[in-house]
């Protein structure tokens, strides 16, 4: 995917002179939206537009005599917030609440943009009924003066900001700039897209240009190919056929083709289709994965009594060995060397008698020899 570089955009008019609200007192309104943002969970959309709202006023009051020019880049901005979030996560001590700032911080790519946006002149500062997300007409009239006790500050959008045409049941409609209508955070994304990463419009001006791939996809050639695949499917679904934050179906969920939405797309037939594949891939892959437990209990369990039966083994002949070394202990006379006795002699006397009738039987054979000796002379 081509990294998207922001172009540089000039600042709307009303933002080409000196602020009237003093720096300090900017960033400590930002502060304030920043801490009632990260508490406010319910209504974080409309905190946002809030925090949004004081981060254009802390890059206004900043600018100086002459205001800004041109709309700082989603850096510079970050910067500015980044500071802002670590004053208000960190206490007296010095001491910095990481999950705060990082609770914080998680939407700060969406309030730089808005920010953007709203200095570029793509949305508008206007003011709804306090605890109501839409536009109050009555401040379109010269002699308007809001009412903090009745009304708050929002962030809205000319309808055809930044699609200026929908769709409404197959045919192709015109927004009106007429139209001022709340900003949502797709809203923001979507805007940014268009206006700094110039992304294109769809020829119906109802979406953006769909990069389709050269050639059929066919299949994969791996599971590594399968999964970056599926995540792709499963974001495009999160996007055009069922947003689940917003509970609203997209338009790519139906045929194009009919006047109504009794019929739906091709894809939405075929992600149907292959949803009841994988369910009944996985009442398979559960009932081997069941098999394939109780096999492993099985070899444990004979694993374990095979060695319950091998302990036992080396327990009986460790016990013999120890009784006997208590034996010899106690016994030592019975684990002296053996004599063996032939009648009354002992083996040493034995070996001494017959050596000595060795010598006797060789003496009479030399007697014996000298005699015959003379008798031959």
């Amino acid at each position: 995917m081509v990294k998207k570089t922001e172009i540089i955009a000039n600042v709307t008019a009303s933002f080409n002179n000196q602020s009237d609200v003093n720096l300090n007192t900017a960033q400590g309104n930002l502060r304030n939206c920043l801490v009632t943002f990260e508490k406010a969970t319910r209504n974080a959309v409309s905190k946002l537009q809030v925090c949004s709202i004081a981060l254009v006023k802390v890059a206004h009051a900043g600018a100086g005599e002459k205001g800004l020019q041109v709309v700082p880049d989603k850096k510079t901005l970050k910067e500015l917030l980044k500071v802002q979030i670590d004053a208000v996560c960190t206490d007296a001590d010095g001491k910095k609440d990481e999950v705060k700032a990082r609770n914080i911080s998680a939407s700060a790519e969406r309030i730089c943009e808005q920010a953007m946006l709203i200095l570029k002149g793509d949305f508008i500062i206007g003011w709804s009924p306090k605890g109501d997300n839409v536009f109050f007409e009555g401040q379109k009239k010269a002699d308007f003066k809001p009412n903090l006790k009745l009304h708050e500050e929002r962030v809205f959008r000319p309808s055809n900001v930044p699609f200026p045409k929908f769709k409404d049941n197959g045919n192709i409609r015109t927004n009106s700039p007429e139209d001022i209508v709340p900003v949502t955070v797709t809203d923001t994304q979507n805007t940014y897209g268009k206006e700094f990463l110039q992304k294109p419009l769809n020829n119906e001006q109802t979406g953006f240009e769909v990069v389709e791939r050269g050639g059929k996809v066919q299949t994969v050639a791996n599971a590594k190919e399968g999964l970056r695949a599926i995540l792709g499917l499963q974001s495009y679904f999160k996007e055009n056929i069922y947003k689940d934050g917003d509970a609203e179906v997209g338009a790519d969920a139906f045929d194009p083709d009919e006047l109504d939405k009794l019929v739906t797309s091709d894809l939405f037939e075929e992600m149907k289709v292959f949803a009841q594949q994988v369910n009944t891939a996985w009442t398979v892959i559960q009932a081997i994965q069941k098999e394939e437990e109780i096999k492993i209990k099985d070899q444990l369990a004979k694993a374990k009594l095979q060695a319950e039966k091998d302990a036992k083994i080396i327990a009986e002949v460790q016990a013999e060995k120890d009784a006997k070394k208590l034996d010899k202990k106690n016994n030592p006379k019975n684990y002296l060397p053996k004599v063996y006795a032939y009648g009354d002699h002992t083996a040493g006397q034995i070996k001494a008698k017959t050596k000595e009738i060795a010598e006797e039987i060789a003496e009479i054979d030399a007697k014996s020899t000298q005699k015959n000796n003379k008798k031959s002379a």
